[in-house]
């Protein structure tokens, strides 16, 4: 799957650029050439979602006493990430 570059509009950036771009290392767009980052909050938020996911699946584990439900923490990442990372636009990284 490609994500858009807010350059140029055009489905260019992997989803690992695209997860891996943060403020110290941009996405660098296949077709412009210019880069661009996700903000440090999304990444943030959906760090913070999935620890409160896991532990909330923690506390079911141990309520029922049943280890199969620390498996739904993998899920729990997955779908932090893809709402608040991959889901997100990002934003065009300006030259200082």
């Amino acid at each position: 799957m490609k994500h858009r570059c807010p350059h140029c509009q055009q489905a260019t950036i992997s989803t690992s650029q695209k997860v891996g771009s943060m403020w110290l290392r941009p996405a660098l767009c296949s077709g412009c050439r210019k880069q661009s980052y996700l903000p440090l909050k999304q990444a943030t938020l959906a760090f913070f979602v999935w620890v409160i996911l896991s532990w909330l699946f923690i506390g079911v584990a141990l309520a029922f006493q049943h280890a199969l439900f620390l498996a739904g923490t993998v899920p729990a990442g997955l779908l932090a990430v893809d709402y608040f990372v991959l889901r997100q636009p990002l934003r065009q990284w300006i030259e200082r």
